[in-house]
This record gives structure tokens, sequence and C-alpha cells, in this order.
């Protein structure tokens, strides 16, 4: 009997060490899988942050100002930054997309300034993607 009682706790306690190894590693996968997915849409929105100021840039140096299909590419950005949203971790973030996001406005709204207005505005926006750049990275990293 005593033989029974010992290979029945010798299983229940094998089993839950199972358990909780398996716990542990589904963790350490979804960890994982959340970090790739953070950097993924955090650099498909950068990407998208770096063609609007290209696109900006474009339309400053042919003298121009948006063209109907360029100015349509907002609501690709705006998409960009809602499936950034959607990935836990990504609110943490929301005070360097918003300061991107203003720059790019004011660099927008500069499209028609002299040149020393024209390059600050640029240079604030460069600024304001790699500090959410350099934020990303911490937050990526912070995933333990």
């Amino acid at each position: 009997m005593s033989d029974a009682i010992l290979t029945l706790v010798a299983a229940i306690l094998g089993g839950g060490l199972v358990l909780i190894g398996d716990i542990v590693a589904r963790r350490a996968q979804w960890k994982r899988e959340l970090r790739l997915l953070l950097r993924e849409k955090g650099a498909e929105w950068v990407a998208s942050a770096n063609e609007a100021r290209s696109v900006l840039t474009g339309a400053r140096l042919a003298g121009r100002g948006l063209t109907p299909e360029e100015d349509l590419k907002w609501g690709e950005r705006a998409r960009a930054s809602s499936t950034l949203y959607t990935v836990p971790g990504a609110d943490r973030l929301d005070a360097q997309i918003r300061a991107v996001y203003s720059t790019l406005s004011a660099l927008n709204d500069a499209l028609p300034a002299d040149d020393d207005t024209w390059t600050r505005h640029s240079e604030a926006c460069l600024r304001a993607v790699k500090d959410f750049t350099d934020s990303l990275r911490k937050e990526i990293g912070a995933i333990r």
C-alpha cells in the first residue's frame, strides 16, 4: 500500500513539474513572439514615417504641395500606427508616436516656408523618429 501511495505522489509531483515546465516554455515563447511583433510593427511604422518625410521633401524640392495621391498616403500611415497600437506594450510609445506625427504635420505646414524654417522642422522630424526608434528598442528589450 505504501508503495502505491509513493508511486501516486511521485506521479503527481512529476506531472506538476512537467506542467510548470510547459507553462514556463509557453511564456518564454509568447514573449519572443511579442518582441518580434513589436519590432515588426514598429519598423513598419518607422518606414511609414520616413516615407512621409521623404514625400514632403520631394514636394518641397519640386516647389509644390502634395499631390492627391501623396495626400492619400496619410491614411496608410494612420493604418500603420493603428496596427502598432494593437501590439501589447506599444501604448507606452504613445508620446513618441505623437511627437513624430506632430513634427510631420509641422513639416507639411512648412512646405511653402523659407529654407531655415523647413530645415528646422525637417531636423525635428528626424530627431522625433530617432527618439521613437530608441524608445522602441528599449521597449523590446524590456520584454523579459
